[in-house]
């Protein structure tokens, strides 16, 4: 109900055509506590395409996510390495669910991202050395795929307890890919892939059957993506839209970021000069430069 009602607002449709037709930044305002979200909800129901918010930090992202499971709008974290409790482990995982849901055909939802998660760098598509990619039934050397997982920087141990190892007992092999988040074994007949389970590391109980999967392969997450790595917005499906939350934290967070040198002042040009922030939609609370929402409370449209 709410987002119909703020749907049909007069302003909001002046908002909401605005964007639709630009191909320039639009900075709106007068958007108070929670209308934020429930503005974004409204025109991630009403476009069909995935929405980015980018925020200024992780807290804010954590709190943009609880605002927008408010109005029921699918918002999943794109976390940053820094400032956030958990392991570079989780962190992976994380990013990886986001991107692997993005790249899939008819996914509306909405990823929420602070500043710097936009600075690190993403696997391109099409790396193979990246991500493998396995199938049920398909030929496969098992020891060439243990050499690989070696070569990734897999610990090999007589039995695997955490991301990150890799075991090998006749014609099994187990491993445990760090932003996969599930433990995978691997059954072969001769050099054909016959089975790959998901386990539980305690019981060594399978928990379901998989026909195919693909792996990322990467155990780390640097810093800041440097000149010759992908960044995420620049990789974004075509139709993928930027909506900034109080651009105003937004660009202290930026000039923060700056000062931690050279290489973070080119990667943030970088991500300026990708398409998605070039059409960017700004949300603030004060008035805002090209139009500013009519309304005092989101409890107006409640």
């Amino acid at each position: 109900m709410p987002i119909k009602t703020l749907a049909a607002a007069g302003t909001f449709r002046k908002l909401a055509n605005a964007w639709r037709d630009s191909d320039e930044p639009l900075n709106w305002g007068g958007f108070w506590g929670s209308s934020k979200a429930l503005a974004t909800a409204t025109l991630a129901a009403e476009s069909g395409n995935a929405l980015v918010v980018v925020v200024a930090d992780s807290a804010s992202m954590d709190l943009a996510i609880d605002d927008l499971s408010t109005f029921g709008a699918g918002a999943i974290a794109f976390p940053a390495r820094e400032g956030r409790l958990g392991t570079d482990a989780e962190v992976l995982r994380e990013r990886f669910h986001a991107l692997d849901l993005v790249a899939r055909d008819g996914f509306c939802g909405i990823l929420v991202a602070p500043l710097a998660s936009l600075l690190q760098p993403i696997p391109a598509a099409d790396d193979s050395a990246a991500f493998v990619a396995l199938e049920q039934d398909q030929e496969l050397d098992a020891d060439a795929f243990l050499r690989r997982l070696i070569d990734a920087e897999f610990e090999r141990v007589p039995a695997i307890t955490e991301p990150g190892q890799v075991a090998m007992r006749g014609d099994i092999l187990d491993f445990y890919a760090p932003a996969l988040g599930e433990p995978l074994r691997l059954e072969f007949f001769d050099n054909e892939l016959e089975s790959i389970r998901v386990f539980d590391l305690a019981s060594q109980r399978t928990r379901h059957v998989l026909k195919h999967v693909r792996v990322p392969l990467g155990r780390e997450l640097s810093e800041i993506a440097v000149d010759q790595d992908q960044i995420p917005l620049a990789e974004m499906p075509t139709g993928v839209r930027v909506v900034v939350w109080e651009p105003g934290l937004v660009e202290e967070a930026e000039q923060r970021l700056r000062l931690n040198g050279g290489q973070w002042s080119r990667t943030l040009h970088r991500n300026a000069a990708s398409k998605p922030w070039g059409t960017r939609l700004e949300l603030a609370t004060l008035p805002g430069r090209d139009g500013t929402l009519d309304v005092l409370s989101v409890e107006e449209y409640c």
